[in-house]
């Protein structure tokens, strides 16, 4: 059996009555997306042009089968804290 969970997100209304309808949730999700699919090419534009093709390649090679995300948030706490 899967386990439930339940997320409060906040979403703008397309209409006068704060009630949120599927294209409110179809809207949230296609900005949730782009922020991260920026953010990508950001970081792939940097690697190009600071010449790090050959490092990220052999990066890839090494680290390949990790979960990048939870090594990024891992690593981001570090900082923080």
């Amino acid at each position: 059996m899967k386990k439930k969970s339940r997320a409060t997100i906040e979403l703008e209304c397309s209409n006068p009555y704060s009630i949120p309808v599927f294209e409110d949730f179809v809207n949230e999700i296609q900005k949730r997306f782009d922020v991260e699919k920026n953010a990508k090419n950001e970081a792939y534009s940097f690697i190009i042009q600071m010449g790090l093709m050959d490092q990220f390649r052999d990066f890839v090679r090494h680290y390949k089968g990790i979960d990048h995300h939870e090594a990024c948030v891992g690593m981001l706490a570090t900082q923080i804290l």
